[in-house]
């Protein structure tokens, strides 16, 4: 189930998957480390209707790109589409939030963007991102049954940032 990209282009390569589930009728969840809701519906609308980020930000588009994004921005509203921001996300909340996810909306396919920890020493980072790794496959990927795209940084070294534990856990592993 669970699935992890790495390196570069996580949020783009996220944003993709979430717009192609929905657009093939699935219910997702989008749990968010780095954006929050109004920088991820910039993007969103960005990617639906091919108008560059910049113009939409600065309300510089044309009156049929201005209708492009309102019909895009009709059609999110419209799918089973839940997107969280928080820039701390525990385990114990990652699973209760997919879990009310799938009880509010059928919830059928999370993404996670992206597993970090900014906190503690390099032990602490290890065992918390660990633990979350575990979640996503354990928890919400196995307990309720639904596919999980997370997505996680590279070191210098080309190898999985911070703790090794995020390889033994995933599923598949992506590098881009």
């Amino acid at each position: 189930f669970p699935v992890t990209i790495l390196k570069s282009g996580k949020s783009a390569i996220a944003l993709n998957e979430c717009l192609y589930q929905l657009q093939k009728g699935h219910s997702v969840g989008y749990l968010d480390s780095e954006m929050n809701i109004k920088e991820f519906l910039v993007r969103a609308l960005a990617n639906l209707t091919q108008i560059d980020v910049r113009k939409i930000k600065q309300g510089l588009y044309t009156v049929s790109e201005e209708k492009s994004i309102r019909e895009s921005l009709s059609w999110l509203k419209k799918q089973k589409f839940v997107h969280k921001y928080d820039p701390d996300w525990q385990p114990e909340k990652i699973f209760t939030t997919a879990k009310v996810l799938q009880y509010k909306i059928g919830m059928d396919f999370l993404i996670f963007d992206y597993l970090k920890c900014n906190d503690g020493d390099a032990n602490a980072v290890y065992q918390k991102l660990g633990k979350m790794s575990d979640s996503l496959k354990n928890q919400v990927a196995g307990l309720l049954n639904i596919p999980v795209l997370s997505l996680t940084q590279l070191n210098r070294n080309g190898e999985i940032s911070d703790s090794d534990k995020i390889a033994r856990y995933v599923s598949t592993a992506i590098v881009t």
